[in-house]
């Protein structure tokens, strides 16, 4: 069982006990004895809220009177302002978010969540129905009725638990292998420290939800003691804000009593990643010979919605990506690489999970990563690596199931800049395992914004005016109207393409911030020595189009300005080349896991892309929901079909098109009755079947209000 519903609880073992050789001790991965529960000194410190248990859970939850409630007229609904927001999210069913009567008003009367999305598009829920979002609540009544004399909004808060033997934190920012500890508690446990030994750890904080920032809030304290006495104190002096910090603490050797505490104005706070090693652990690529390893360090860098093209290596214009450009030169390069998928979330069930999209069951946003299915981070956890996640969150996000295997998960919608401090600082806490890192920034994704400074030095060169640049919100509204209004010509109606050469330039001076933000990590990562004995493999999940085929921006046919991605990897001593056969991403899990020497799952159906010697067909999807016209590729040598993404348009032999791309590569002459085609279907058809059939369960994803919004916010509300 994955999670433990409700109260944290520790046992503290030697972990040398499970894996004798270790030289370190995994403080969260232990068994579990003793429960945790808030003490008196976790309060949310406002006036009318409380935490409560409930549910097999903690809540919190404030009591709302009818006097509280205004009337909103243009959407007919009641609202309240309520200055608390739910943490984490619930796995096991238990709801995020909850409104009901005490028994004494209405009998314990429970009342129906309704997405405020639905309310604001006119869909006239049931009597009573209430949404929640932005410090808001909504409930609907009829013309007539009023909410209740009182009622209880209960929100879920997360205490972390245990999964698969690890305690894991799931909150909204940080996850991964955690000891949970609220301001106000303590939890110690006995463990056998070596010679020469010291403690790792981050210190986690993130803020209560929707909380007004305040000046009056007391610091947040962390503390550490050993056999009594304090070994550490750290001060956090704004507790609105959610950070992390890596720490180190030197310790005496033997057996030894471990006591962590955390003081302060309500929050949630965490010891994460807490482990017991050595002190010296030398650098990347020069361990002391009792840590060597020949697992090598490993890190990849995913560029979303990164066209190949904008790079001169993959028929781009030259100078856009000259930090790029010159990289690929000094790598292995798969100069015919595709996606399996034209929006993010289903080819990162490649990526990270080694299968296809459907067999994941990871196609729209209402759905996660299933559990059952092995990720290439949990292949390398249970192989010794140290992993890591950092990631812009939206769809790379805990919510869907992309944390699995990841000890240490960072997610934050953030500029480049951002994103790779947060990945330096995870590889500047190196403990001396072997590192598995992974790094993924929106830079490039809509809603397009370049830094200040790219669109200084380079919006000329691309059309746009330095000291005005355009907008992406206000053009993407016009685009559609254009859209809508260009009287059946599409993209090629003059209205529309005014609108999309803008948009394409702001999304290319994007790219050039993702080229800035790759030179100065791979700068660090040389510095560091990582590349010395170690990889970096660099990808992108997907592309973007700007009127090809008539398409705009991505989750939309299978076209190759959504398919093609740049795919390369360099470090390790590899002597540079290109290699010409046909690349997938399938085949990134099983290609890092021969880096790192591992067997791969034996689910996963890539090869790996280093021994990589021969053609083979490739298959990519739509992934569009579960629309029968949802499409498919099926790619051979220069040959590509375009069929349906279902399972009878296979058994019937139907398909939409046909391209060689040899003499094509811009897909516009159907080539769909030409005899080649129809065999190719035939043939490939039973191949392509089985790979639209899950193998797990279904799961859910997530997705609270704010997380929704957020989903809109980056355009992914259709999928």
């Amino acid at each position: 069982m994955r999670r433990l519903a409700g109260a944290c609880a520790l046992a503290w073992l030697a972990a040398c006990a499970r894996e004798p050789a270790s030289p370190w001790v995994h403080l969260a991965r232990q068994d579990l004895e003793r429960s945790v529960r808030p003490s008196p000194g976790a309060k949310p410190d406002a006036p009318g809220y409380a935490l409560v248990e409930r549910d097999g859970g903690t809540r919190i939850e404030k009591e709302i009177v009818r006097s509280d409630w205004s009337y909103h007229a243009a959407l007919q609904v009641w609202v309240v302002d309520v200055a608390i927001g739910g943490y984490g999210h619930p796995r096991d069913g238990t709801p995020f978010q909850r409104l009901f009567e005490p028994p004494d008003v209405g009998g314990g009367r429970e009342f129906r969540y309704y997405p405020l999305s639905n309310l604001k598009g006119g869909v006239i829920p049931e009597s009573g129905a209430f949404s929640f979002g932005k410090g808001r609540l909504f409930q609907y009544f009829p013309v007539g009725e009023e909410p209740p004399a009182r009622a209880t909004l209960s929100l879920f808060l997360d205490r972390g638990g245990a999964e698969d033997g690890r305690l894991r934190l799931r909150g909204n920012r940080f996850s991964g292998e955690a000891v949970s500890v609220w301001p106000g508690e303590r939890v110690t446990t006995r463990v056998r420290v070596p010679a020469d030994a010291c403690l790792r750890f981050a210190t986690t904080l993130e803020p209560l939800p929707n909380r007004p920032r305040s000046a009056e809030l007391a610091p947040l304290v962390f503390r550490v003691f050993a056999e009594g006495a304090s070994v550490f104190e750290h001060v956090e002096a704004d507790p609105s804000v959610a950070r992390s910090a890596w720490h180190v603490v030197n310790l005496e050797p033997g057996t030894i009593e471990l006591r962590f505490e955390v003081d302060g104005p309500m929050a949630f706070t965490a010891f994460a990643v807490p482990l017991v090693g050595p002190r010296a652990v030398g650098t990347f690529g020069q361990r002391p010979p009792a840590l060597a390893s020949e697992r090598p360090d490993l890190v990849v860098f995913q560029a979303d919605t990164f066209r190949a093209d904008n790079m001169a290596f993959y028929g781009g214009e030259p100078g856009l990506t000259p930090v790029l450009d010159e990289l690929v030169l000094g790598a292995v390069a798969f100069e015919r690489a595709w996606s399996v998928a034209t929006h993010t979330l289903p080819a990162h069930a490649a990526i990270l999970g080694g299968v296809f999209p459907r067999q994941a069951g990871a196609v729209g946003t209402a759905q996660a990563l299933p559990e059952e299915l092995v990720t290439l981070a949990e292949r390398l956890a249970l192989n010794g690596y140290r992993t890591g996640a950092v990631t812009d969150a939206v769809i790379l996000s805990q919510r869907f199931g992309m944390d699995q295997g990841f000890e240490w998960f960072d997610e934050e919608l953030d500029d480049i800049d951002g994103t790779l401090a947060r990945a330096r600082a995870f590889l500047a806490a190196d403990d001396g395992r072997p590192t598995f890192l992974f790094v993924q920034s929106y830079e490039a994704h809509s809603p397009y914004e370049p830094s200040a400074a790219t669109i200084a030095t380079f919006g000329a060169g691309v059309g746009v005016e330095p000291a005005r640049p355009p907008a992406y919100e206000p053009l993407s509204a016009r685009l559609k109207d254009a859209l809508a209004a260009s009287e059946g010509r599409g993209t090629k109606h003059p209205g529309v393409r005014a609108l999309l050469d803008p948009l394409e330039s702001l999304y290319r001076l994007g790219v050039v911030d993702v080229d800035r933000g790759v030179g100065d990590f791979v700068d660090d990562l040389r510095t560091r020595g990582l590349l010395e004995h170690g990889y970096l493999l660099f990808l992108s999940d997907h592309g973007e189009a700007f009127g090809e085929h008539d398409a705009v921006f991505h989750g939309g046919r299978v076209w190759d300005e959504l398919l093609r991605v740049p795919l390369f990897v360099t470090g390790g001593g590899l002597a540079p080349r290109r290699v010409a056969h046909a690349a997938s991403l399938i085949d990134v899990a099983p290609t890092i896991a021969r880096l790192a020497r591992v067997a791969p799952d034996p689910a996963w159906l890539g090869t790996p892309l280093l021994e990589l010697d021969r053609e083979r067909p490739l298959f990519a999807f739509q992934c569009w929901r579960e629309e029968p016209g949802s499409s498919l590729a099926i790619l051979e040598h220069d040959k590509k079909l375009i069929g349906y993404e279902t399972s009878e348009a296979l058994a019937e032999g139907r398909f939409l098109a046909a391209y060689d791309l040899s003499l094509d590569p811009g897909e516009s002459r159907n080539l769909s009755d030409a005899l080649w085609a129809r065999e190719l279907m035939e043939r490939m058809a039973p191949v392509v079947a089985p790979l639209l059939v899950p193998l797990f369960g279904a799961r859910a994803a997530a997705l609270d209000p704010d997380k929704l919004d957020e989903l809109r916010h980056m355009g992914y509300g259709g999928h």
